[in-house]
């Protein structure tokens, strides 16, 4: 082989070495991001179920019994108000 056929073999070498390389950095990179996402993923999980799980059963059905009085009532309202037998139907 000739020094230049040589030289440009190392540089051909070295260009798919780099492309390579940048490739491969891009899928550490897109990994680290979704290991990331799975962590705060994780994190809000525990902490939703941290929630769930110290929630007052009885403060709770006191506010969805008082949130069903509200949507009985705005409903009632409105059939009043506007008079449509469909409502009637519904009840």
């Amino acid at each position: 082989m000739s020094a230049s056929r040589t030289a440009s073999t190392r540089s051909d070498d070295l260009e798919r070495f780099q492309v390579s390389r940048a490739s491969i950095g891009h899928q550490l990179n897109a990994a680290d991001r979704a290991d990331e996402e799975i962590a705060r993923g994780e994190v809000g999980a525990k902490e939703r179920m941290g929630e769930l799980v110290d929630v007052d059963l009885a403060e709770a059905i006191s506010a969805m019994s008082q949130r069903q009085t509200q949507l009985d009532a705005a409903m009632q309202t409105y059939v009043k108000m506007s008079g449509l037998s469909l409502f009637d139907y519904l009840r």
